[in-house]
């Protein structure tokens, strides 16, 4: 059962797409995406902002197995996919959201 204090990542997503959209198949995979869940995205979207957002859509609505979408795994695979200052700047949004009001 999911608690308020849950955090929901699709907050940051306008950040991952901006940075990572390029390379939205490379996080899909280190997000644990399997190869005909990438190509059913490619196949449904036509251009790559549209897929970086659908694959973040599905992953964040992942059930089980310990594949929460969090924060935390977020900025994992974007660093192991080379996107070190994308990661980073998620770390502002979640440090401003709290003192803006």
């Amino acid at each position: 059962m999911p608690s308020k204090a849950e955090f929901d990542v699709s907050r940051y997503f306008d950040k991952v797409v901006r940075g990572v959209s390029a390379n939205w198949d490379d996080l899909a995979r280190k997000l644990n995406f399997e190869e005909n869940e990438i190509d059913g995205i490619e196949d449904k979207k036509p251009d790559v902002d549209s897929r970086c957002r659908e694959m973040l859509k599905r992953w964040r609505n992942r059930k089980g197995k310990g594949k929460a979408a969090t924060l935390q795994a977020l900025k994992k695979a974007l660093i192991k996919i080379g996107h070190q200052l994308t990661a980073d700047s998620l770390e502002d949004l979640s440090d401003s959201s709290e003192s803006s009001g």
